[in-house]
């Protein structure tokens, strides 16, 4: 079973997981240096 937390942790491991198509930034880090 899926939990809130495990949810949690996931949601702030991909948006803060650097990605290419972002030039190498993270999503979190792209949308405050917006």
């Amino acid at each position: 079973k899926t939990t809130t937390r495990m949810v949690a942790f996931i949601e702030n491991w991909i948006n803060n997981y650097p990605k290419k198509c972002l030039n190498y930034l993270s999503p979190r880090q792209f949308l405050l240096n917006a």
